[in-house]
């Protein structure tokens, strides 16, 4: 198996650095060459970095309507983007990078070739082109499937609550198999509930998806969902940050959460609990200027009180709520809804996708928030138990 050419030096800067680390700061004084940065004398390397960091210290500390900075969805109303203040590049990071050694690296290129997996750097064709643009970018990212489609196809992130309704999974479920079947690539997190639901979605249309995992790619994490990441990997891919067998973290999802708003040109947030890692998803789309769609569900409507939710911590709508009252989220009751934001931008016509049979008008204009005469979506045992239970003390409570 062949890999980048630069990918030994990418894996050992993701080693050194950590994941979610800004490499704009790190790659810019050399260039982007991230050889350069590996190779060189690690005292100089010190200096150069530590004299870019105080002048981009520096950047930050000039009034921005001097830089000329433009806001985007995030602006503010006089249009100017609100960035924070980075901290200074610390000391544990450099002396990171002086302990890394590249021969290191090369355990985790071994296991990737046995077990077929394909580590993807930022120069390769593959890598994702619209994560290309954020700054905290992965370094690498090791797939497993077919990689072609992550530079092919035109991703779209799902994304919800793990014990969402079962309303909510079957119009997750409808709306993924019909974006599938117009041309969008489904992604999202292989998570039970809402993630499931979706990438069942997918490939119940006969559509590939991308997973991306919090884990490393084979560790035995979630294995109610084991057959599902088998079958994606077999008719999608599976990505992850974390190398081969590494197990996650509490740290490690909403970094995950990241890769998925970044990979996509907008998330779509079926159901999300407060403080939940679905409204985390959202926030870094917003961060990314993408897109973040709300299906409007009843007692979603941002100009009506929102039913059930009269304590603090709300009831099961109240974090998709919130969406719609940043005035971010854009509300949606199909997919053509979702599609109609991309016909411009990348030249998507509805008429055309109707003509090739792919999709039809009832299945883009069927209203997805209306459940009724809606067939369920494949559910896995757990949800189908957890169902029942819910159910059964919702009987119990009733008069």
């Amino acid at each position: 198996m062949t890999f980048h050419e630069n990918i030994r030096y990418w894996i050992w800067l993701q080693r050194a650095v950590g994941k979610g680390a800004n490499l704009e700061r790190l790659l810019e004084p050399y260039g982007g060459d991230v050889q350069a940065l590996c190779e060189e004398d690690p005292a100089l390397r010190d200096r150069r970095l530590k004299a870019a960091d105080e002048k981009r210290m520096r950047w930050y500390e000039e009034d921005p309507r001097e830089r000329g900075v433009r806001g985007g969805r995030s602006a503010g109303a006089s249009g100017l983007q609100k960035k924070r203040k980075p901290k200074p590049l610390a000391e544990s990071t450099l002396r990171r990078m002086r302990q890394v050694r590249l021969e290191d690296v090369d355990d985790v290129l071994e296991v990737c070739a046995r077990a077929g997996i394909v580590p993807l750097c930022p120069e390769d064709d593959c890598y994702p082109s619209l994560l290309k643009e954020i700054e905290t970018r992965p370094a690498v990212l090791y797939a497993l499937g077919d990689v072609s489609l992550l530079r092919l196809a035109l991703p779209i992130a799902m994304v919800g609550a793990r014990d969402a309704r079962l309303t909510s999974l079957s119009a997750a479920s409808e709306l993924a198999g019909t974006l599938s079947r117009a041309g969008l690539l489904v992604v999202s997190g292989a998570a039970i509930g809402t993630d499931a639901a979706c990438h069942i979605g997918a490939l119940n249309a006969g559509c590939p998806t991308v997973a991306v995992l919090g884990t490393g790619i084979g560790t035995r994490y979630l294995m109610q969902n084991a057959e599902l990441r088998r079958v994606i990997a077999g008719n999608g891919c599976l990505l992850s940050e974390m190398e081969p067998g590494e197990p996650g973290s509490k740290g490690s999802f909403p970094l995950r959460n990241r890769i998925i708003a970044g990979m996509s040109v907008g998330t779509v947030v079926v159901e999300a609990a407060v403080k939940s890692g679905s409204l985390i998803t959202s926030r870094f789309a917003e961060d990314f200027d993408r897109e973040v769609f709300v299906p409007l569900f009843p007692g979603v409507d941002p100009d009506k009180p929102l039913a059930g939710a009269k304590n603090t911590r709300g009831g099961p709508w109240q974090g998709t709520r919130e969406l719609l009252e940043r005035e971010t989220g854009i509300g949606i009751t199909c997919a053509g809804d979702v599609l109609e934001q991309y016909l411009l931008s990348y030249g998507i016509d509805l008429a055309d996708l109707i003509l090739s049979g792919r999709v039809t008008m009832e299945e883009l204009t069927r209203d997805i928030t209306d459940p009724a005469g809606r067939p369920l979506p494949l559910l896995s045992r757990e949800q189908v138990l957890r169902a029942r239970t819910r159910l059964a003390r919702a009987a119990d409570r009733a008069p």
